[in-house]
C-alpha cells in the first residue's frame, strides 16, 4: 500500500513539473542520466537561482522558469518548484509580467494569483510599451474591465497583429474583441485584411465592416495592395472612397483590375473600372471588347 501511494505521488508530482514547465516530462524510468558536462551546468544554472540568503522571491521566478523548462524532470526542478510554491505576495515583488502570467497558467492555487492580478491592474500607462504582446493578450484574457484597455488592445495590435487575430479568433465574443479589430485596421489594413477576410462569419463581423468603411484618408488608400482593394471591391462597393481605390488599384496593378472585371463584368463597378483601365491602357480595348465588358455611351 505504501509502494502504491509513493507511485501515485510520484506520478501527481510529475503532472505538476509538466504544467509548470510547459511541457512533457518523462517518467523517471525514461530519464536518461546527463553526461558529466551537462550535469556540471545545470548545478550551475540551479545555483545560480538559489544561491542567495534566503529563499527565492519573485525577482528569480524568471530564472526559476527557464531552469524548469530545461530540466523539467530534475530533482532540482522539484526543488525549485517547492520553493516557487512556497512564496508569498510579500516576497513576489520584482515578479516580471512574463513570469507572472506563467505564474497564473502554470501554478494552479498558488497564494500570490490574487496580488499578480492586482498588479496587472494597476500597470503604469507608460509601461504598456515594455510588455509583450503574449502578456498583453493574456491581461485582457483575465480582466474584462481592465482600467487602461483602449491603450492595452492598441498596443496588443501595434506589437504583433498575429497575435492579436489569434485573440480575437479564440475567443470572438470577448468583451474587447471590437477593439481589438478597430486597432488591427488602426495599425495595418493591408495585413488586418489579409488576415480578417477569412473570417466574415465572425461574430463582430460588424466591426470588421467599420474597419473597412473607415479606410478614407487617401495616403492610407494609397498604400492598400491590390489584393485589399479587390477584396474592398467585393464586399464593400458602396465605400464612400471606391473611386480613390480603383484608380490606385489600376495604377498600381491594372493586370489585376483588368482580371476582377474579366470574372465579375456585372459587378457594379465594372464600368468605372474599365473606364480607369482604358485611361491607363488605352491598347487593352479590344481585349476589353472581346470579353463582352459593356463600353460607356459617349
Amino acid at each position: 500500500m505504501k509502494n502504491d501511494k509513493s507511485k501515485d505521488n510520484g506520478g501527481l508530482l510529475r503532472k505538476i513539473r509538466e504544467k509548470i514547465a510547459g511541457k512533457k516530462v518523462a517518467d523517471p524510468e525514461e530519464v536518461q542520466d546527463l553526461s558529466s558536462e551537462e550535469t556540471q551546468r545545470m548545478m550551475e544554472e540551479f545555483e545560480a537561482v538559489v544561491n542567495h540568503t534566503g529563499p527565492i522571491t519573485g525577482w528569480d521566478f524568471d530564472r526559476a522558469f527557464e531552469f524548469i523548462e530545461q530540466y523539467p524532470d530534475s530533482p532540482q526542478a522539484e526543488i525549485l518548484i517547492g520553493q516557487m510554491y512556497s512564496t508569498t505576495p510579500q516576497s513576489l515583488k520584482g515578479l516580471s509580467y512574463s513570469s507572472a502570467v506563467k505564474v497564473l497558467e502554470r501554478m494552479p492555487g498558488h497564494s500570490g494569483r490574487d496580488a499578480i492580478i492586482r498588479g496587472m491592474r494597476q500597470v503604469e500607462k507608460d509601461y504598456i510599451k515594455e510588455l509583450k504582446s503574449d502578456v498583453i493578450a493574456y491581461m485582457l484574457k483575465i480582466i474584462p474591465d481592465h482600467p487602461l484597455a483602449d491603450e492595452l488592445t492598441t498596443a496588443l495590435a501595434v506589437k504583433n497583429l498575429t497575435n492579436a487575430y489569434d485573440f480575437i479568433t479564440a475567443d470572438p465574443e470577448n468583451v474587447y474583441s471590437k477593439a481589438i479589430i478597430k486597432a488591427m485596421f488602426d495599425r495595418d489594413p493591408n495585413i488586418a485584411l489579409l488576415l480578417l477576410q477569412e473570417k466574415m462569419d465572425h461574430p463582430q463581423v460588424a466591426s470588421i465592416f467599420d474597419g473597412i468603411y473607415n479606410i478614407t484618408d487617401d495616403a492610407v488608400i494609397e498604400k492598400l495592395t491590390p489584393n485589399a482593394i479587390i477584396f474592398i471591391l467585393d464586399v464593400a462597393p458602396d465605400h464612400p472612397k471606391v473611386r480613390k481605390m480603383i484608380e490606385v488599384l489600376v495604377e498600381n496593378n491594372y493586370v489585376k483590375a483588368f482580371d476582377f472585371v474579366s470574372v465579375h463584368s456585372d459587378h457594379s463597378l465594372a464600368e468605372t473600372i474599365k473606364e480607369l483601365i482604358l485611361e491607363r491602357k488605352p491598347e487593352l480595348k479590344k481585349l476589353i471588347d472581346e470579353i463582352g465588358i459593356p463600353q460607356k455611351a459617349a
